[in-house]
């Protein structure tokens, strides 16, 4: 984590919002999470700081109810960036314009995240049926936003995240 440039002429840093998504992409796969940057910076640790101290998000890359996150939905368009290999500027890559990650956490529950990797809002709608491992996906889930610490409110037959931000996320746990 902490992707700051210097490695090739013309890079730039992710964003804030760019940087969460990739911690919490790491984070969503149960992957080690390893800090990228010189943590002797105090002004790239205080811009960190949020992140890597989210407990929230911690907790889900911890948690073992025997998947380590999937990829499970993604958009039928896609967007295309000109710096997705190892040289810039050569080796162009497509994608989704977003994707639904999922992984199941202990006790029936779920953790969504949503990326969005389009320069524009999108809304994502995610089936609660299509949740691996999520056992209120017949009733009705309580929604946990992992970035807010908050509770927010309920979901019945679909999560839907109305306006993910341009190359922004949405991480919540169901139960």
């Amino acid at each position: 984590m902490g992707v700051t440039p210097g490695l090739h002429k013309g890079e730039v840093a992710l964003t804030f919002a760019e940087t969460r998504s990739h911690f919490s992409a790491w984070a969503i796969v149960s992957s080690p999470l390893v800090l990228g940057f010189d943590v002797r910076n105090a002004t790239l640790m205080a811009q960190m700081w949020p992140i890597i101290a989210n407990t929230e998000i911690l907790s889900v890359n911890a948690a073992w109810a025997g998947s380590a996150g999937d990829l499970i939905l993604t958009s039928t368009s896609n967007v295309t960036f000109p710096h997705c290999g190892t040289v810039p500027g050569v080796s162009p890559c497509s994608v989704a314009a977003w994707q639904v990650w999922s992984k199941p956490l202990p006790n029936g529950g779920a953790a969504l995240l949503i990326l969005n990797h389009d320069d524009t809002v999108s809304s994502v709608s995610v089936p609660l049926a299509s949740v691996p491992g999520l056992a209120c996906a017949a009733s009705s889930c309580a929604v946990r936003d992992v970035y807010a610490h908050a509770d927010a409110g309920s979901a019945t037959g679909a999560f839907t995240a109305a306006a993910v931000p341009a190359h922004d996320s949405v991480f919540v746990k169901l139960r």
